[in-house]
């Protein structure tokens, strides 16, 4: 799906020119329209470091095929890097995690530390706890963090593989409804 995506993206698509997704408040405690431009699926065909866009729509193929179908809305949520990229006071995290609805949820926030770099952080309201994920076993030699051994397992290149054919899908048919729902009008 990810070639196939490629060649469908450069035929239809004018550099610069985006395709809004929805990104509903239930999803990241705030409604937001993420934008994905032909440099967005580029970042993924050719396994270069992907951008806080192409995570944002990871997150919302896992809330739709993951955590929906199973009936999880009230336990998982994620938050978005719009928010606390804007957010230099943390008021509208503290916000949102001290709303009734993210109260007895953990919540998902991947984490962009610079130098290229994700990390994702596991917040449990409930029990006061953080946990840092970071797929590098050793973290990122520039970053000093203090989780000490709270790290999770390396992704291996097939698991890698997988969950870039789980994005390409998911745009791949996002795109085909966006576009039928365009000539409608």
């Amino acid at each position: 799906m990810v070639p196939f995506l490629d060649t469908y993206m450069k035929a239809i698509m004018i550099k610069g020119q985006t395709v809004p997704i929805y990104m509903d408040n239930i999803i990241y405690g705030k409604a937001y329209t993420d934008e994905v431009e032909i440099e967005n699926i580029e970042e993924l065909v050719q396994h270069n470091w992907l951008s806080a866009t192409v995570v944002a729509v990871y997150v919302r193929f896992l809330y739709e095929n993951l955590i929906k179908p199973r009936g999880l809305e009230n336990k998982f949520s994620f938050l978005s890097r719009h928010i606390y990229q804007e957010d230099k006071q943390g008021q509208q995290i503290a916000d949102i995690l001290l709303t009734h609805k993210f109260k007895n949820k953990l919540i998902f926030a991947p984490v962009n530390l610079g130098l290229n770099h994700w990390v994702l952080l596991v917040i449990n309201p409930g029990a006061e706890m953080i946990y840092y994920m970071d797929s590098l076993p050793a973290g990122h030699p520039n970053i000093d963090v203090y989780f000490g051994d709270y790290k999770c397992k390396i992704y291996s290149k097939d698991k890698l593989v997988e969950v870039e054919e789980d994005w390409a899908t998911f745009v791949v048919e996002y795109l085909r409804d966006y576009i039928a729902q365009r000539l409608t009008l």
